[in-house]
């Protein structure tokens, strides 16, 4: 059914968004922490 289709693209849409906020704040936080450590060791 199309409509059942559309609801899972939208649910899958958003997971993916998620995803990528998540990912990309933990690599943010990462390299900081990086570029922290190496400036002051």
């Amino acid at each position: 059914r199309p409509e059942f289709a559309l609801c899972l693209n939208e649910e899958h849409v958003l997971f993916y968004h998620v995803y990528v906020n998540v990912t990309r704040t933990w690599f943010v936080g990462r390299v900081s922490i990086l570029k922290t450590s190496t400036v002051a060791p």
